[in-house]
């Protein structure tokens, strides 16, 4: 509902869009999988500089390779400190700043 606007989060003044957005891969519980989410949201202008980060709770690079190549910007494991986590974060966004001046 948030990313679509619908309903109460349709003002973008209150309920702004996000710069950067963290989904668990095994988010299962919504019916929906990391692959629906950027399948939907590739097509749409307003989220062409969205930042879409997977978290997993795979240290396995393959898994992470696979992720990635559906569109993630990157991949952070689960379990890491906060420091790590937010630090990881800032390398994220910092190759993306990168490779939207070129």
């Amino acid at each position: 509902l948030y990313l679509a606007g619908d309903a109460q989060y349709s003002d973008r003044q209150l309920f702004p869009l996000p710069n950067v957005l963290v989904v668990d891969s095994s988010a299962h519980q919504t019916g929906k999988s990391v692959n629906d989410l950027l399948a939907w949201l590739k097509p749409r202008d307003e989220f062409r500089h969205l930042v879409t980060v997977g978290l997993t709770g795979s240290t396995d690079p393959k898994a992470h390779d696979s992720l990635l190549s559906h569109g993630l910007a990157g991949v952070l494991s689960k379990g890491s400190s906060f420091p790590e986590f937010a630090s990881a974060v800032a390398d994220i966004l910092a190759r993306c700043v990168i490779q939207d001046a070129r």
